[in-house]
């Protein structure tokens, strides 16, 4: 055999060990960022601050992270499920058929379901719930918020509430085990109730990072106040800097086109 061709094979040999190398890597690097976690190692709190409102901030943002950590991990699944069609497994279908009913999803064609629970299984911004929660509680200082671990107003006709002193027609206030039970709930909330659909719609028209100040306009069901509720939340949001706290929500994000039936990927990285 020829030097030249010795030569030749050597250097396809090389080449193809560095490709495959190469590949492996970005495999390994591709699958690590499929999963969309959320990373909580430092939090750009003001720790030593002694005011009512840093206090609270620290004491339910990682909660809200948490949840929406849940969220962020069933919409990636449900993405998982989507490519695989046809070959969707009877485990992956049971999975599609319990969030339909956790999210309120009544539609029996089970792209149609896939469709909808993509509109409704996404994250919130952590300075939007905070928001909510600030305004709800007195910034965690109401006699709900201490007696019932309820931060948001959360109602419920059930006889285990509480009865507000203010009102007399049956509605109570919903009664949480903790902090994370409250905020797992409320945003599931937003995220399936009939109220919110013009919230959830404005989420899915929106590239990540989502706006808070626009998303915001989707809860004016929330409280008979209206706009001025919005109006509210957005000066919550704006005079206390909650925007900084979103930066925390860094993952994959998906955007899901129905009419051509693809996927985009939007990759953002918390700045």
């Amino acid at each position: 055999m020829k030097k030249t061709s010795i030569y030749a094979i050597a250097v396809i040999v090389i080449v193809c060990t560095v490709i495959s190398a190469a590949l492996e890597v970005q495999l390994k690097h591709d699958k690590r960022q499929i999963n969309p976690r959320f990373h909580l190692a430092s939090y750009p709190l003001p720790l030593n601050s002694s005011s009512h409102k840093f206090k609270f901030v620290n004491k339910i943002l990682p909660l809200v992270i948490k949840s929406n950590e849940k969220v962020a991990w069933e919409r990636s699944r449900i993405i998982e499920i989507a490519r695989k069609k046809a070959k969707a497994s009877g485990q992956d279908k049971r999975f599609i058929l319990r969030l339909s009913r956790k999210y309120r999803v009544d539609t029996i064609d089970y792209d149609k379901r896939i469709q909808k629970l993509l509109s409704r299984v996404d994250i919130l911004p952590p300075s939007l719930v905070i928001a909510q929660a600030a305004l709800e509680s007195g910034w965690g200082r109401s006699r709900f918020s201490l007696e019932a671990n309820n931060i948001f107003g959360i109602r419920t006709l059930s006889n285990r509430g509480i009865v507000p002193s203010e009102r007399m027609d049956g509605v109570r206030i919903s009664v949480f085990k903790d902090l994370q039970s409250c905020i797992d709930y409320h945003i599931l909330n937003i995220n399936s109730h009939p109220m919110y659909v013009e919230l959830r719609k404005i989420r899915q028209e929106m590239d990540p990072p989502f706006d808070p100040l626009i998303l915001a306009r989707g809860l004016k069901n929330y409280s008979e106040q209206g706009n001025t509720y919005v109006h509210k939340i957005v000066r919550i949001i704006r005079v206390n800097n909650l925007r900084k706290y979103d930066r925390l929500v860094t993952g994959m994000y998906y955007k899901y086109d129905p009419r051509g039936n693809w996927f985009t990927l939007n990759y953002w990285k918390g700045s």
